[in-house]
């Protein structure tokens, strides 16, 4: 029997994520040009109904997952019912417990 062909890294990650903590609303999450976000390695955006996760395509892909995690942290994080600051730093101790909590459990598992 052939030995089923594992995921690259990055759709493995998208799965994962997906699978492991699923979030209460759509979201999409897509590859896009580095022009599209600004220079930024990725981002998360919500428009009250809908999220939508961006992850730079011209970025290698270990570094393509990593910040999908991140930006996945960020939508489990606008999930919550606690406001997050997006005009100051949204990067607060709620959002930096739950991306602990992803990239621990991403390293052991993927």
């Amino acid at each position: 029997m052939p030995k089923k062909k594992r995921l690259k890294l990055y759709p493995r990650t998208k799965k994962w994520l997906r699978r492991n903590y699923p979030l209460p609303w759509p979201c999409r999450i897509r590859l896009t040009d580095e022009g599209t976000i600004k220079g930024l390695l990725g981002q998360f955006l919500h428009d009250g109904e809908r999220g939508l996760i961006r992850i730079c395509k011209q970025s290698p892909m270990p570094i393509q997952a990593e910040t999908l995690i991140e930006e996945y942290a960020h939508a489990l994080r606008h999930a919550l019912p606690v406001d997050v600051d997006y005009d100051g730093e949204p990067h607060d101790a709620i959002f930096w417990a739950i991306y602990g909590e992803l990239i621990n459990k991403w390293r052991s598992n993927c």
